[in-house]
């Protein structure tokens, strides 16, 4: 959770790098008067990089903060995510197959934490005196557990609505968001 810790200073940088004109990308001259590109080319997105930002994106599930960490923009990831050849073949499958589990095992985590807080409860801390927390009482979070619930066993547990007219109709909606296919449409 470390991660989180500068979480707002991570995302001004990089709203500051979208909104900002790339000095970079500036041409100067050389001596002999002729123009020289002084933009730096992108930084190779080498298999241990890869691996860094991966398990990253495991333990938080946020781009943003995964390509901060290896120095990285969030742009550029998803331009290496989304890469095609010419033929519209992705250029990095097994690479969006492990950012695909990555985000996986993220939603994994934040459903054992929210099953933890809903059964464990979480210690609020209370009766302050100065300032000072004296005492913590366990507070648990029934809305939680309704929402998981419903994820799990959607079902049993989900909204049911009634629609009246001429006749009583049960009507359950079913939002399927589906997986992309290989070409990323779903």
């Amino acid at each position: 959770m470390d991660d989180y810790r500068n979480i707002n200073n991570v995302f001004l940088d990089e709203y500051r790098l979208m909104t900002t004109k790339k000095t970079n990308t500036k041409k100067s001259t050389s001596k002999k008067g002729k123009p020289v590109n002084t933009r730096r080319p992108p930084v190779k997105l080498t298999p241990k990089l890869q691996a860094e930002f991966l398990q990253s994106l495991a333990q938080t599930g946020n781009v943003t903060l995964s390509a901060h960490k290896i120095n990285m923009s969030r742009k550029h990831m998803y331009e290496y995510y989304k890469a095609v050849d010419k033929d519209g073949n992705f250029l990095h499958p097994a690479f969006r197959d492990a950012w695909d589990d990555a985000i996986e095992v993220s939603i994994d985590i934040l459903e054992a934490e929210a099953r933890r807080r809903a059964e464990e409860g979480i210690d609020k801390p209370v009766g302050f005196f100065q300032g000072v927390s004296q005492t913590t009482v366990k507070e648990y979070s029934d809305s939680l557990l309704m929402f998981l619930l419903r994820a799990l066993r959607s079902k049993k547990y989900m909204d049911r609505r009634e629609v009246h007219g001429e006749e009583t109709v049960k009507l359950t909606v079913v939002i399927d968001e589906g997986k992309p296919n290989e070409k990323g449409n779903k």
